[in-house]
């Protein structure tokens, strides 16, 4: 996980918006948000985010606004 962090951190603030990714388990990754904390489980996302799977990996990557 340490190393998905090192990885995807600084593009998920590249985007300018607060973005969480999710494995398919509903584990978060990683995320810009300090709420949603590595390894918690995420059952849902509240109104005004937006879900992106990629088709090669087995992620999603939700992010708001």
């Amino acid at each position: 996980m340490a190393r998905a962090e090192r990885l995807l951190l600084p593009a998920l603030r590249a985007c300018g918006r607060p973005a969480t990714v999710v494995n398919r388990a509903g584990r978060v990754v990683v995320s810009t948000l300090p709420e949603h904390v590595t390894g918690s489980l995420v059952r849902s996302f509240p109104a005004g985010w937006a879900r992106r799977d990629g088709s090669d990996v087995a992620f999603s990557v939700f992010v708001r606004g």
